[in-house]
């Protein structure tokens, strides 16, 4: 899953509400393209798919942002 990296600690930091524990899911729509047979995800060319989002409730809290100065 999708980490955030902090390039630069000393002048910002954040938090995650309430925990990095679980923050992302898989969406339905996601889900619902595995094919057994295949092993796999399989998207039609040209489609769209939204395949990750945060949990309701979930949410980076930024605390510290010195660099925007």
């Amino acid at each position: 899953m999708p980490q955030m990296i902090n390039l630069n600690p000393s002048q910002v930091t954040w938090s995650q509400e309430p925990s990095g524990e679980a923050f992302w899911e898989y969406t339905d729509e996601f889900n619902s393209l595995y094919v057994e047979d295949q092993e796999g995800y399989v998207i039609n060319a040209g489609d769209r798919v939204t395949w990750l989002k945060s949990k309701l409730g979930y949410a980076y809290k930024l605390e510290k942002n010195q660099a925007a100065n």
